[in-house]
């Protein structure tokens, strides 16, 4: 994968953690970062929703390489961060 800031590319490697409901998640776009709460947790997948926006869950599936992906993009659970970079 390729993101667009060296913060991206450090929390993108960080080993996610095993995903609670109530736990913070972010989704590491190219150099944007959305900050997510994990509402349900499943076998093959989790529900979360967008903080601070209107209620629109949406399922993240987890992958082979143990990272769950919502929409293409990493999702990284463990952590909450919420990123708008001014220069895009």
């Amino acid at each position: 994968m390729t993101f667009g800031t060296l913060t991206n590319l450090i929390y993108s490697e960080e080993k996610t953690t095993e995903p609670k409901i109530g736990d913070g998640a972010t989704l590491i776009l190219w150099s944007d970062r959305q900050a997510y709460t994990i509402l349900e947790v499943k076998k093959s997948y989790v529900i979360v929703s967008r903080d601070n926006q209107p209620p629109n869950p949406r399922k993240a599936y987890l992958r082979k390489d143990g990272n769950y992906y919502l929409g293409g993009h990493l999702l990284k659970v463990g952590f909450r961060d919420n990123y708008y970079d001014p220069h895009f």
